[in-house]
């Protein structure tokens, strides 16, 4: 292989490289999909407000009761927003009259396939008695918030991947322009 050929070829590696780690962080970005009910204890057929969140706009999210399969207490006809990182749905469900007293769960779900993780989400609610008062801790209640990477610092890995695989094209040039020393006679 030719000098010019490697440098091509480093060339095109460090492009590759510059182009598709920033893409694949982004990529790795994954909403997941959330659901709360308020009030969490209600009585049978009482109604409870159902907010959800990143859910894929233009498709419809179907609430059920206890199972993915169990019975469809409401359907919302599709979240708002831009995206499903950034959608939202507020409805109200009503509970059967007969439901039995305790524990139970609202699941949600969707039949679409965008990113999103987390589906079918849950909450619990108490039908016909109180919430359980929550086992005493001695950790902190403060929840830890993650954000993630920012833009900047998306922008800022490219950049320094672009770096690298410059640092790299340049060591593969210094290598290859190096020419072999000539043998034999000048001018014979």
């Amino acid at each position: 292989m030719g000098a010019r050929a490697k440098i091509l070829s480093a060339s095109a590696l460090c492009l590759s490289a510059a182009a598709l780690v920033p893409a694949v962080i982004v990529f790795a970005c994954v909403s997941v999909a959330s659901l709360t009910a308020t009030p969490q204890s209600v009585q049978p057929g009482g109604v409870v407000t159902v907010n959800g969140g990143d859910y894929v706009p233009g498709f419809p999210v179907q609430i059920h009761l206890d199972t993915p399969t169990g019975p469809t207490l409401a359907t919302v006809a599709s979240p708002t927003g831009p995206s499903s990182m950034r959608s939202a749905f507020k409805v109200d469900v009503t509970l059967p009259s007969g439901l039995s007293s305790g524990q139970h769960t609202l699941l949600a779900t969707q039949d679409a396939h965008n990113m999103t993780s987390g589906i079918p989400a849950r909450a619990v609610i108490y039908v016909g008695t109180g919430v359980p008062a929550a086992p005493q801790s001695t950790r902190s209640a403060a929840p830890v918030v993650d954000t993630g990477l920012s833009v900047g610092a998306l922008a800022l890995i490219a950049v320094a991947a672009a770096a690298a695989g410059l640092l790299v094209l340049g060591a593969v040039v210094v290598l290859t322009s190096r020419r072999p020393p000539r043998t034999g006679a000048a001018g014979a």
